[in-house]
């Protein structure tokens, strides 16, 4: 499996991470925090692997939409809230 499988939640991002990513993945781990939920319980609801969540949070995944769908889900939150400022 590469860092670029969507097993690993997207692609990673080259060199630096965008403003985006940053803030997708800072309002991941608040989201998943204030839920009280650890990366493998989110993991274990979404399909998603933990070391593909931990790459989210800190910036340097390149989440699919399908990715940010399922983690949403898991969160029981809506999509759009990844985006909103």
């Amino acid at each position: 499996m590469t860092e670029d499988s969507p097993a690993y939640g997207g692609r990673r991002s080259r060199g630096s991470s965008s403003d985006i990513h940053k803030q997708i993945g800072a309002r991941l781990r608040g989201l998943r925090q204030s839920k009280g939920m650890s990366v493998l319980l989110v993991s274990e609801r979404s399909g998603v692997p933990a070391a593909g969540i931990n790459l989210i949070e800190s910036g340097v995944g390149d989440p699919s939409i399908s990715t940010l769908d399922r983690l949403a889900r898991a969160l029981d939150i809506g999509l759009v809230v990844f985006l909103e400022k």
